[in-house]
């Protein structure tokens, strides 16, 4: 096994910069910053001295946010992405070694953006942004393939046919 480059992040990071990572760009165009006295409305009603996790920073929330629908993603989905993929940890400023935030922790703050009527009014000062920048978000996709388990009988059946092997013959090893 080949031992792993001290510059593994580095190199990925210059790779995907030579590819034209749309996240990057939106990064270099984007103020996020300026979004964090809106998101702070949130704050206003949590009190600190009940306990629970501590708050995520509320720009890296935004931006988990941003990354579900503009690739539209599940909940899930977005915890299973940025763990997986370093182009969205670097363009949510989480470097490989710092914990992802998990699909739950996405969905609440959504939650809590949503029901300010935060989330609207933000989204469309991102587009905002965006648009004097000279450009326009258009949302993909990721493919999310799956391998699902299925009963015996219909897995054995389906590779018989397959094999052109008669429905009670034994499937050659």
């Amino acid at each position: 096994m080949q031992q792993s480059s001290l510059f593994f992040q580095d190199k990925t990071a210059l790779k995907l910069d030579q590819l034209n990572d749309p996240l990057a760009k939106l990064n270099e165009i984007v103020d996020w910053e300026d979004f964090r006295a809106d998101l702070a409305e949130v704050r206003k009603s949590h009190d600190p001295r009940k306990g629970g996790r501590p708050p995520q920073d509320l720009v890296v929330m935004f931006k988990a946010i941003f990354l579900r629908h503009y690739y539209g993603l599940s909940h899930d989905q977005t915890e299973f992405q940025v763990t997986d993929r370093l182009s969205f940890r670097r363009f949510l400023g989480l470097g490989i070694d710092q914990n992802v935030p998990d699909a739950k922790t996405v969905w609440h703050y959504e939650d809590c953006f949503s029901k300010t009527k935060l989330l609207d009014r933000v989204f469309d000062k991102l587009l905002t942004q965006i648009e004097q920048a000279g450009y326009y978000a258009r949302g993909g996709t990721i493919v999310d393939a799956s391998i699902i388990e299925t009963p015996k009988r219909s897995s054995e059946e389906r590779l018989k046919k397959r094999h052109g092997v008669e429905e009670d013959a034994e499937l050659p090893l």
